[in-house]
C-alpha cells in the first residue's frame, strides 16, 4: 500500500503551524487542534472530545446499548420497588432504598436542565406504567418544560458498559 504523507506550513489564527496529512484511511492517529477564548472552554471542549473518543473506544469493543436519558434507570427502580413490596421482612426495606437510589440520575438530568426533578420523577414513573412502551420513557432534555419521549424512536441510547 503506496502511504502518501504531506507536509504544510498553515496558520491557524494568527499562529503558523505545520500540519501533516496522511491519506490513508486506516490511519490509527488523529491530531485535533482546539481553540477557545478562555481556559475553561478549552477544558469543556477536551473534555467533551475525550467524551466523544471514549465512546467510539467502548463501542468498538461492544456495541450494546440501552434505553438513555434516565428511562433506563427508572424501569430498573420501579422494577425493584415491586420486587420490594413482594419480599417479606426486613429486606423489603433495603430492596426499596436501593431502587431509590436509581432515582438520582433522572433528578440530576432533570436539574441539570432546569426542570423540577419531583415533576420529571412523576411523569416519568407514570409513562413506565405502559408495560409495552413505558420502559422507554426517558426525559426530553431538548423541551422547555417537563417532557417525556421515546428514547428508542428518538435514538437516544446509553452505553452498556458503562451500565454493567
Amino acid at each position: 500500500a503506496v502511504v502518501s504523507t504531506q507536509s504544510t506550513g498553515e496558520e491557524v489564527g494568527d499562529t503558523t503551524v505545520v500540519s501533516f496529512r496522511q491519506e490513508r484511511e486506516e490511519s490509527a492517529m488523529s491530531t485535533i487542534i482546539i481553540r477557545g477564548s478562555t481556559d475553561n472552554i478549552m477544558d469543556d471542549i477536551e473534555r467533551a472530545i475525550d467524551d466523544g473518543v471514549n465512546s467510539v473506544k467502548v463501542l468498538s469493543r461492544d456495541q450494546r446499548c440501552l434505553p438513555g436519558a434516565a428511562a433506563t434507570e427508572i424501569e430498573l427502580a420501579k422494577q425493584l420497588m415491586t420486587y420490594g413490596e413482594q419480599t417479606p421482612g426486613m429486606e423489603q426495606y433495603a430492596i426499596k432504598k436501593f431502587a431509590e437510589a436509581f432515582e438520582v440520575f433522572p433528578k440530576i438530568l432533570a436539574e441539570n436542565t432546569g426542570l423540577k426533578a419531583n415533576e420529571v420523577l412523576a411523569n416519568m414513573y407514570n409513562a413506565h406504567q405502559d408495560k409495552v412502551s413505558g420502559m422507554n420513557a426517558g426525559i426530553n432534555l431538548e423541551a422547555d418544560n417537563c417532557e417525556i419521549m421515546d428514547v428508542v424512536e428518538r435514538q437516544v441510547f446509553d452505553i452498556f458498559l458503562t451500565k454493567h
